[in-house]
């Protein structure tokens, strides 16, 4: 896997005494933003959770750490919320279903509920990590520990250790009492000393970070000096397709279609298409394409032979606008008013 993507699930119905969720959620995040790995790690949250959404959104993103924020009950019960905003109970024996059922690429379950450990217990063979809590929990000291627990991970801690981290967090804030509260339970068969980022995600923050150099060099108009940069980045890095798109990107600023040799045509386009087959979402690798067709033949008086579908495309950027970064790119290249208009360009 190229990222350890966490599911962060909260659920805090308006009866039952309000918990600083909001205020966890923004320390996971900083304290990931600030670890040594944090292009390794993806954090999606999911708010006033019912007991639908837990298959909806496994289904939907097959995280590899499941995250639930909220109330539990001494007989280990976690609290969701019903349709009409009241509490909703989800026993260990449907939480254990559940996850029988959506398992996918789950390898971590963290119950921060008090009482949770009796739901962590029902789960300790299906999962190979779950932490529990084995009594109520002060909501700071919840806060701390996760927080310290995906730091961690994002600095490449095996799993016993981030959760050794978080309970040496809970002494460090001053809270004592809460030192055997949370309770790591591993599978027969697991091992506690396993690192759960992928194993190459140094050398993914490394290539994160040459990529950020490109993109300061293609802001300064160093068209060279970021194809340098970028041709460092592999192509079995999982930041390649995000190279090419650069790479493609710095062509087109350097050279305007009418002054481009069939080579550099070709360089280009090559450049393009490995971004858009490699990319999540490569519209923006799709448009310059379809920019490279319309004028390329506008210029030279032939087609390119790229064989792009002008239409579709142009649909996909009216069903699915470009972002704000992507069109800060798009207002670079220069291109005829032909391609704006086949394309539905409004900028």
């Amino acid at each position: 896997m190229n990222k350890l993507k966490i599911l962060f699930l909260a659920a805090n119905p308006a009866v039952t005494p309000q918990l600083k969720l909001d205020e966890e959620i923004r320390a996971i995040t900083e304290k990931i933003r600030s670890s040594e790995h944090r292009d390794a790690l993806e954090l999606i949250s999911a708010w006033a959770v019912r007991p639908d959404d837990l298959i909806q959104l496994l289904n939907m993103h097959k995280p590899h750490i499941l995250h639930f924020s909220g109330h539990g009950s001494e007989t280990g019960e976690i609290y969701l919320m019903d349709n009409s905003g009241q509490p909703k109970s989800v026993s260990p024996r449907a939480m254990k279903a559940l996850l029988t059922t959506l398992k996918d690429n789950i390898r971590l379950v963290l119950l921060n509920a008090c009482y949770s450990q009796v739901q962590a217990d029902s789960l300790k063979e299906t999962v190979d990590f779950v932490v529990g809590m084995r009594a109520s929990f002060d909501d700071s000291a919840a806060v701390i520990f996760s927080a310290s627990f995906y730091r961690a991970l994002g600095f490449a801690r095996t799993v016993q250790e981030a959760y050794d981290q978080g309970v040496t967090a809970l002494l460090l804030e001053g809270y004592p009492e809460e030192e055997n509260t949370p309770d790591l339970l591993v599978r027969s068969g697991a091992d506690g000393k396993t690192v759960l980022i992928s194993e190459k995600a140094g050398e993914s923050g490394q290539y994160a970070s040459l990529l950020q150099q490109a993109e300061v060099m293609l802001a300064q108009n160093d068209y060279d000096g970021a194809l340098a940069v970028l041709k460092t980045v592999p192509d079995a890095s999982p930041l390649a397709g995000k190279a090419n798109l650069y790479s493609g990107l710095a062509l087109m600023f350097s050279a305007p279609f009418g002054r481009m040799s069939p080579g550099e045509r070709t360089e280009l386009e090559k450049f393009l298409r490995a971004a858009q087959k490699k990319l999540e979402d490569p519209l923006l690798a799709l448009v310059c394409l379809a920019v490279l067709e319309i004028d390329y033949y506008h210029y030279h008086g032939r087609s390119s032979g790229s064989n792009i579908n002008l239409a579709e495309i142009a649909e996909r950027i009216h069903a699915k606008p470009l972002s704000g970064e992507d069109t800060v790119w798009i207002k670079r290249i220069s291109m005829s008013s032909l391609a704006r208009q086949k394309l539905g360009l409004q900028i």
